[in-house]
């Protein structure tokens, strides 16, 4: 009697212990919260967009060049916070502040410094080994600069995506800007190619962020 109740207690100590490494071996399919967190990263900004290998085009053309196109490059810090549902839905804030580096535009004032607040929805996926997928709502990345050289400028952004891992226990999410064009609506600035439509301000990043979440 009491070896049967020794294998029954194996047996259900074992199943506890196997359902508990499954619970915190894989990452939630979905996740709901506040969370909070800061990056960085450097952005190329393109008056006259991307070409091949996004590389700044210059203005030469319907199809424009690249190796001359008018460029700005920046430094950024972010504050940001993230409020996700578990319906794969979203919204996040971020203060920005950015350091222009170097630049061959005469529209974007250089050197310079700033801040710029920014509010977007997003949709975003987990999967099972938490890989993490954020993009944006198309037209609902909207950013205004509210000090420094540019204050006042406000525009808003289409084709941000972000990817990255989340913690087997949901509280902490990595993630890293997938370094796509974002372009501008309406253009930033207007880049004087001889054609119509002229070409889309855009902008590309390598940024990193960490957020925790909030209990």
């Amino acid at each position: 009697m009491n070896g049967k109740l020794a294998s029954f207690m194996v047996m259900v100590l074992s199943a506890i212990m196997l359902a508990a490494c499954a619970s915190t071996g894989q990452a939630p399919r979905s996740l709901e919260g506040k969370y909070v967190g800061a990056g960085t990263g450097t952005c190329l900004f393109a008056v006259c967009g991307f070409g091949d290998y996004n590389v700044p085009q210059a203005p030469v053309g319907p199809t424009g060049g690249w190796g001359s196109g008018a460029w700005s490059l920046s430094n950024n810090n972010h504050s940001v916070v993230m409020e996700l549902k578990p319906d794969g839905t979203g919204t996040v804030s971020e203060d920005m502040y950015n350091v222009v580096l170097n630049n061959t535009t005469r529209t974007i004032p250089w050197p310079s410094t700033g801040e710029m607040k920014t509010t977007y929805q997003v949709t975003y996926t987990v999967e099972s080994d938490g890989t993490f997928t954020l993009k944006d709502v198309p037209g609902a990345f909207k950013s205004e600069v509210v000090s420094g050289a540019m204050k006042g400028l406000s525009f808003v952004l289409k084709g941000f995506s972000n990817v990255g891992h989340v913690s087997p226990d949901g509280n902490v999410v990595t993630m890293f800007d997938t370094g796509t064009p974002h372009t501008f609506m309406p253009p930033m600035y207007t880049c004087p190619a001889p054609i119509e439509p002229k070409p889309e301000a855009a902008w590309v990043c390598n940024e990193e962020f960490t957020l925790f979440k909030q209990r």
